[in-house]
């Protein structure tokens, strides 16, 4: 009978040991709170409001474009990594923190302390341990009749407690996958037990997805899985995201495509592939994000940012246009919208490639339509970041501002009138057929901004549209009273 309960109290303490391991991971939820971008730009997110800085002369290592960074549980910074050195809180090389890539990133990118290549590198904490990291990146290689391309994805394990706390590389450049990999879109999401987690990277040219456990006992084999449609990988100028709630992937290419995965966060399984279409330009950077609930996701493409409803029963059909860029915009070598970034605040970042200062921001992702508050170039940066925000899984799920009745959503017009404008689609030419009386006509887009307007006084009249960007605009004939006799879509998508 002693020796019973003795067992039954040895389980009960190593039970009670446990728990109290897990509530302890799961109250650690500040590992993202600082972002080191480039030129060591610092965003910190322990505050009630964002505190901007810059790290000037802190080494003669770049951050570099696509850099990610790692915090404790408190959110005080740990290291950071642009794909080329591992650097710790002083802002020096950690210790065995060098020679992590291949050796043609050194040659040709990283001698300037940067690596070209979006979303290649990401940081999860080590399971079942307080002071262990585990970074992620992928190397870059030349082969033969194709652009540079991933032929690892290498994981390098930190172990804090080295170096007097500054940390140092215990494991490095381990493999993970061996394989021509996709430019980028590594992602990293929590498992449903709350401490294992999955990593996933693409692979070149085609539609397969490697899934890669990491456990306690570190990271496991790779299982591929093959669904959706093929990706051509030629620019690497898309991202990959999975959502808050780690029900959902997505994935967006520099050239288009889009595709919405369901994701099983407790088998590592991916599935459902729904191909989503959207009006675009062609243009190498693109970006996607979710909204703090998970219900909307977020593209950016080029000079437009829409929004899905992933809860409407037609998710293709729930598609609006709810920011855009004004091409007029004077900022000095002001870019597109690109990558997007959720960040602890609610709030998503949008980066965009050019030599200047700004971040676009949706200040309330999880209000639909307009009322997502998007504002245009509207955080300025202490130094210019080009196109990166960092590659970090969601640790929690941020609270965001979802009073969106405050604010003042736009109301697309309804198609109306007896006037016919044809061709539709079109792409450098539209005739517009009415009665033969003087009107005026304006050309608008879904937030109402007037984007050309003039006179036309025959019955058929040829308007030239070469200047507008892809995507839906409106056309409208008014009297010379100023009254609106009729309004009509049109598709603008050039060839």
């Amino acid at each position: 009978m002693p020796v019973f309960n003795y067992m039954v109290m040895k389980k009960y303490l190593t039970l009670l040991i446990f728990l109290s391991f897990v509530f302890s991971l799961f109250g650690q939820v500040q590992h993202d709170y600082q972002w080191v971008l480039d030129r060591f730009v610092l965003m910190d997110f322990r505050e009630d409001s964002l505190q901007l800085s810059a790290l000037n002369d802190v080494t003669s290592f770049g951050s570099g474009d696509y850099c990610t960074s790692i915090c404790n549980g408190e959110g005080e910074l740990l290291f950071y990594s642009g794909g080329c050195y591992i650097i710790n809180s002083q802002h020096e090389i950690m210790e065995n923190g060098d020679s992590i890539n291949s050796g043609y990133a050194y040659l040709d990118f990283c001698n300037d302390g940067d690596f070209p290549m979006r979303l290649n590198n990401t940081i999860i904490p080590y399971p079942q341990s307080d002071q262990k990291y585990i970074y992620f990146n992928l190397d870059i290689n030349i082969i033969s009749g194709m652009l540079p391309a991933p032929l690892h994805l290498y994981y390098h394990v930190v172990d804090m407690d080295m170096d007097g706390g500054l940390g140092a590389v215990v494991e490095k450049k381990q493999v993970a996958v061996s394989d021509t990999l996709g430019r980028g879109y590594v992602q990293a999401a929590r498992h449903a037990n709350g401490t294992d987690w999955w990593v996933i990277a693409t692979e070149w040219n085609s539609n397969c997805y490697y899934v890669i456990p990491v456990s306690g006992n570190g990271v496991g084999m790779p299982e591929k899985q093959c669904l959706g449609g093929v990706w051509h990988d030629l620019d690497g100028g898309g991202q990959a995201v999975l959502s808050p709630d780690g029900t959902k992937y997505a994935r967006i290419g520099g050239q288009v495509a889009l595709y919405l995965f369901d994701f099983d966060d407790g088998q590592g399984i991916l599935s459902n592939p729904m191909e989503l279409t959207y009006p675009y330009d062609e243009e190498y950077f693109r970006g996607v994000a979710f909204s703090p609930d998970s219900r909307y996701l977020y593209v950016s493409a080029r000079l437009d940012l829409f929004q899905f409803d992933l809860q409407a029963a037609d998710i293709q059909g729930s598609i609006q246009l709810v920011g855009q860029l004004d091409p007029n915009d004077t900022f000095p070598g002001v870019g597109t919208l690109a990558i997007q970034k959720l960040a602890p605040n609610g709030k998503i970042y949008i980066a965009s490639p050019g030599a200047h200062k700004y971040l676009s921001v949706i200040n309330r992702p999880n209000c639909p339509g307009t009322l997502c508050d998007f504002k245009p170039w509207s955080l300025e940066l202490p130094e210019s970041n080009y196109a990166g925000l960092p590659n970090l899984p969601h640790f929690s799920v941020p609270e965001s501002d979802t009073e969106c009745d405050s604010l003042v959503s736009v109301t697309y017009p309804t198609e109306s009138g007896m006037f016919k404008v044809y061709p539709n689609p079109a792409s450098d030419k539209i005739t517009v057929q009415s009665d033969g009386n003087a009107h005026q006509y304006r050309i608008f887009n879904m937030l109402g901004i007037t984007l050309a307007q003039g006179e036309i006084n025959r019955q058929i009249s040829e308007i030239d549209i070469s200047y507008l960007n892809n995507g839906i605009h409106f056309v409208s004939i008014e009297n010379r009273e100023g009254k609106v006799i009729g309004v009509k879509k049109i598709i603008v998508k050039k060839n």
